[in-house]
């Protein structure tokens, strides 16, 4: 068909116009988690090998992640997912779980693989943000609309939620997840019971910091997500983890992000990528502080690994 017949044909169908006014029901509020792969089209360059090792672990962790727990929407993409929920702590859930599930496979990489490059690694920016979301809703009878007409209801995701958490994906750095202020003022209201263990009371300090004194930059704010435990379920209080758990995540997070710098050193990968490294690293050096109650002292990368080996 060529284009004036093919032209004729789309101005007499119901395809041309669309009147958001019957579109007003279909909008909710939820919470949008998103999640990206740091570096990833920088290593589809290096080889098909590594891009698929990155695209198929990093799809089986988001799925172990997010295993029996309810109400969530994914929208899986090659190196990135969106996740909507409307229940705060299954956002923070959901969040934590994701980054936990991550560095599980990273450091078993770790472990079992000699001379683990970063570029092997899964590891993704998180952030939790909050909007509006279009949710056509899944159902037999959406062909007798004409306002459906085309649409795929597991393809369609639109709305300033989905923007937002774009656009805040921006403001963080590598390994973290991220959260607009006013949004970790809710997130904050998730608690982890009154247990007495050191990693819990570093929580409980994250959670009345209210003036966002600790891990703050670029106009969000992380949360201490190496200190929770992995494949929680929305039920009960948040799980902790152990020192024992707690020290040996911190080991990995830091190989992972110094084999970042020396894969950067001797690969000459961008500068792009390499910014995340001082993102983590500073991350990781609040974290080891607040941790040992240190105060404001001045670290280096030597303290920090001294300071890690005492948790």
């Amino acid at each position: 068909m060529d284009f004036q017949n093919a032209s004729k044909e789309l101005n007499s169908s119901t395809k041309i116009f669309v009147n958001s006014d019957e579109w007003a029901d279909e909008w909710e509020e939820y919470w949008v988690i998103f999640i990206d792969l740091i570096a990833f089209a920088n290593r589809c360059l290096i080889s098909p090998g590594i891009t698929l090792n990155n695209i198929i672990r990093f799809h089986r962790a988001v799925s172990d992640a997010l295993t029996d727990i309810d109400d969530i929407i994914k929208y899986q993409f090659t190196d990135a997912c969106y996740v909507l929920t409307k229940d705060t702590k299954t956002a923070l859930i959901v969040a934590a779980n994701i980054q936990n599930e991550c560095l599980l496979h990273n450091h078993i990489q770790i472990e079992n693989l000699p001379h683990t490059m970063f570029y092997q690694m899964i590891v993704p920016k998180v952030v939790i943000s909050k909007g509006n979301v279009l949710r056509v809703k899944k159902s037999e009878d959406l062909k007798n609309f004409k306002k459906y007409i085309g649409i795929s209801p597991e393809e369609l995701l639109a709305g300033d939620g989905i923007v937002k958490a774009y656009y805040l994906e921006k403001k963080t750095t590598g390994g973290l997840i991220s959260a607009v202020p006013e949004h970790i003022k809710e997130l904050r209201k998730c608690g982890s019971g009154e247990s007495k263990i050191k990693t819990n009371s570093l929580y409980k300090a994250w959670r009345k910091d209210y003036n966002n004194f600790f891990f703050s930059h670029d106009g969000v704010v992380d949360i201490p997500w190496l200190v929770l435990q992995p494949r929680q379920k929305r039920k009960g209080i948040l799980e902790i983890e152990s020192e024992a758990s707690f020290r040996m995540k911190l080991m990995s997070f830091n190989y992972i992000w110094r084999s970042n710098f020396t894969e950067h050193v001797a690969e000459k990968t961008p500068t792009e990528t390499l910014k995340q490294y001082g993102g983590a690293l500073t991350h990781l050096c609040e974290l080891v502080k607040m941790y040992l109650t240190a105060g404001n002292k001045s670290w280096d990368l030597i303290d920090i690994v001294e300071n890690m080996n005492k948790i």
